[in-house]
C-alpha cells in the first residue's frame, strides 16, 4: 500500500505547472551582412543559445523590404552552444539605398511548442555616394497594453506614428514582427504621408489567452525616393498587467440599480398620488 505521504507528492507534482520544470531557451543572433565585388550579399549568422534548455529545429529567415528568404534545417541548438550559418546570394532587383534587414529565429522546445524572435540589423547597398539625409521620415510605436484579469480582452490597438520632414510625400510600407503568442490583424500597411505632416494610424493586435507576458514589437518602415531606398525602424515592448476589473462592474452595475430603484420609487409615488 502506497504511503500517504508518498501519494501527496505525487498529485502535487501532478497538479504542478508544466513551466515550474522547464528549461530555459535564451537564445540571441548576431548577424553581418557585406557585399562583395560582383555584388554579391554575404551573410554570416551566430546564432547562440545562452539557457539550459536544447532549442529544437532553429530555422532562420530573412526579411528586407518585398524580398524573404528562409533557411531550414540549422540543426538543434544545445545549452551553451552556437549555430554558425553562411550564405552568399544576390538580389537582382535589390536597389541601392539604406536598407533594414530584419532576421528570424525560430524553434522548438523538446514538447514541440514553437517559438520566434527578431533582431534588426541596418543595411547599405551601394551608398557611396548618396549624401545622408539631413532629416528622415520618422516612425513611432505606441505599444497595446493587455490586462491579464481583464478574460474578454483579446484585443489591442497599436498605435504608429509617422512623421515625413520633406517638402515632398512619401508613401512608406510599414512591416510589423511580433513576438511569441502575439499577431497583428495587418502586417503590413501602406500609408500617403503628405510633406511636413505627422501622420497616425493604428493596428489591432491581438494576444492568445496563454500568454502572460510581454515582448518586444518590432516595426520597418520603408520608402523610395529618386530609386533611393531609405528605412526607419521603432521598437517597444508590448504591455501585460494585472488590474483588478470587478471593482469598475461593480461600480457600473450599482448605478444601474440606483437608477432603477429611483425609476420605481418615482412610478411608485406617482400612482399613489392618483
Amino acid at each position: 500500500m502506497m504511503h500517504p505521504i508518498k501519494f501527496i507528492l505525487i498529485i502535487l507534482l501532478l497538479m504542478a505547472p508544466s513551466g515550474l520544470f522547464a528549461g530555459v531557451i535564451n537564445t540571441k543572433i548576431d548577424l553581418s551582412c557585406a557585399v562583395d565585388k560582383k555584388n554579391d550579399i554575404a551573410i554570416q549568422a551566430k546564432i547562440a543559445n545562452k539557457g539550459n534548455s536544447t532549442a529544437y529545429r532553429v530555422t532562420l529567415s530573412l526579411f528586407m523590404e518585398d524580398w524573404a528568404q528562409k533557411f531550414d534545417s540549422l540543426g538543434d541548438n544545445l545549452p551553451g552552444g552556437t549555430i554558425k550559418f553562411s550564405e552568399k546570394f544576390s538580389i537582382p532587383e535589390l536597389k541601392l539605398g539604406r536598407h533594414m534587414l530584419v532576421a528570424r529565429i525560430s524553434f522548438e522546445e523538446q514538447n514541440g511548442t514553437s517559438h520566434r524572435i527578431y533582431e534588426y540589423f541596418p543595411f547599405s547597398y551601394k551608398t557611396g555616394g548618396i549624401g545622408k539625409e539631413q532629416q528622415e521620415l520618422s516612425l513611432e510605436l505606441k505599444p497595446p497594453v493587455f490586462n491579464t484579469r481583464a478574460f474578454w480582452e483579446k484585443k489591442k490597438k497599436m498605435i504608429i506614428h509617422l512623421n515625413n520632414p520633406h517638402d515632398y510625400p512619401v508613401t512608406p510600407r510599414v512591416s510589423f514582427f511580433l513576438p511569441d503568442g502575439y499577431t497583428a490583424e495587418e502586417s503590413i500597411i501602406t500609408t500617403e504621408v503628405s510633406p511636413n505632416k505627422n501622420i497616425t494610424k493604428d493596428v489591432t493586435v491581438e494576444k492568445e489567452k496563454s500568454i502572460n507576458q510581454g515582448g518586444k514589437i518590432l516595426a520597418v518602415a520603408w520608402y523610395e525616393k529618386d530609386g533611393i531606398i531609405y528605412s526607419a525602424k521603432s521598437e517597444v515592448m508590448a504591455g501585460v498587467e494585472e488590474k483588478p476589473v470587478l471593482f469598475k462592474w461593480y461600480v457600473f452595475f450599482s448605478i444601474i440599480i440606483l437608477i432603477a430603484v429611483t425609476i420605481l420609487i418615482t412610478i411608485r409615488r406617482k400612482t399613489e398620488e392618483t
